[in-house]
């Protein structure tokens, strides 16, 4: 024990100690750069052994109540812990064959999620007098993973009463998107952002496949109506939009924009294609090397929030890990190859019992959306691998190799030092 040692052997024990962990640390961000697992975009592919141990922690995490504890910091935290973690279930369950035992483990699992999104505490915290009711945020999100939790069940096994269920959510929010004057429903009283309202154009979109088809006039003047509100600096969708018009009260930002990019990549793809072309240039970048993703455009500054996180150097590590999922419905390999061994590097994951968390799973829901973003896939399309101009060189690993070892020589030095030679009495 350090306490039955002198000061001065005790402080080099610890030096040890903390040397050590340093540089492990050190080798585990430089090797994991080099990481290919989980970069695979095949929407045929089974879902990965760390992505199933992703979500073996999200259930437990959950039943723990991680999403409660979620809510006391994030205004949808408990939204959001429990219907990333059914649409996570609801992509790897698409992977499987029909009808395969595996596709109903995910298809439970989607289910229970749904369940719980409909409870008193998760819609708690939004507004009833809106329409749809709970607000276009709560209806879209809601609404999508109800029409995957169908998505995954043979079309003669879904049930009636589900069936009508869903066709309910899904005309409330096809009406009030035809009777509004802006394609950008509200979210909350006199507040609407613009991907609440792309999350549920494309629960029309899923509900089209899994039920009668019925909404592509919506979806369409949905679409046009974006057109005409695109910022003109950067020909992307606002952030936070007016209730009113529609108009821009905040420019883009790319938490808002990965969101809206990985569901318009199915339901509206032409579209999408414009707006990731667009994106790509002006958000995806690199620091010290590392592929990340902007909060702002290019030449626009700006601080970080509840939405993006922490800014490190103008880099939002939320928006990041979306992107990864929008770079996949959007069928850009290079992106997600980049994207994928960053943010294994970065956020440091561990696996034990069978789990894996990211940040000793002190966040959850990062987990859950760094889940949902791995599994991402069409529902009701192929990926079409598409090539797009390259943001990230090919040496873009070696200055944070150099920064690691600059590191590892500062904390190893002490060790290098040659001890001064003591001189003997010549006379002895």
């Amino acid at each position: 024990m350090l306490s039955g040692m002198n000061p001065r052997a005790a402080l080099k024990a610890l030096r040890v100690v903390l040397t050590c962990i340093v540089i492990s640390t050190l080798l585990f961000i430089n090797l994991r750069l080099y990481t290919k697992d989980g970069t695979e975009i095949s929407p045929d592919a089974p879902v990965h052994a760390d992505v199933a141990a992703q979500l073996r922690f999200l259930r437990g995490a959950i039943e723990r109540g991680a999403d409660a504890d979620m809510q006391r910091l994030f205004p949808e935290g408990r939204f959001f812990m429990n219907c990333l973690y059914g649409l996570a279930n609801v992509e790897a369950g698409l992977r499987e064959a029909a009808g395969s035992p595996a596709r109903k483990v995910f298809q439970n699992e989607a289910r229970w999620a749904l369940e719980r999104l409909g409870s008193a505490e998760n819609r708690a915290v939004f507004p009833t007098a809106l329409r749809p009711r709970y607000g276009i945020f709560y209806a879209g999100w809601s609404a999508a993973l109800h029409a995957g939790t169908l998505a995954l069940q043979p079309e003669g096994a879904r049930a009636l009463s589900d069936k009508e269920a869903l066709r309910a959510r899904c005309d409330a929010i096809a009406s009030a998107f035809t009777e509004s004057k802006t394609p950008y429903l509200q979210a909350y009283e006199g507040e609407a952002w613009s991907c609440d309202s792309a999350v549920a154009i494309f629960a029309l979109h899923a509900c089209d496949h899994v039920l009668e088809p019925r909404y592509a006039s919506v979806i369409e003047r949905w679409v046009f109506g974006v057109r005409e509100r695109l910022d003109a600096g950067t020909g992307l969708l606002g952030h936070r939009v007016s209730v009113e018009d529609g108009g821009l009260i905040e420019g883009p930002r790319a938490t808002s924009m990965c969101i809206t990019l990985r569901f318009l990549g199915e339901s509206a793809p032409e579209l999408a294609a414009e707006l990731y072309s667009k994106f790509r240039e002006q958000m995806m970048t690199t620091r010290l090397g590392i592929p990340g993703v902007r909060e702002y455009p290019k030449g626009v500054n700006g601080s970080g929030d509840v939405d993006s996180g922490p800014l490190v150097f103008g880099i939002s590590m939320s928006a990041s890990v979306v992107t990864n999922g929008a770079a996949r419905i959007m069928g850009d390999a290079e992106a997600v190859a980049h994207l994928v061994p960053s943010a294994e590097a970065l956020a440091m994951p561990v696996r034990w019992g069978g789990e894996k968390r990211y940040a000793a799973g002190v966040l959850p829901v990062a987990d859950a959306f760094i889940a949902w973003s791995q599994t991402a896939r069409p529902w009701f399309a192929k990926t079409a691998v598409r090539s797009y101009p390259g943001f990230v060189p090919s040496w873009w690993r070696i200055p944070l190799h150099g920064v690691s070892l600059v590191v590892a020589l500062l904390f190893t030095s002490g060790f290098l030092k040659r001890r001064p030679v003591q001189k003997t009495d010549a006379r002895r």
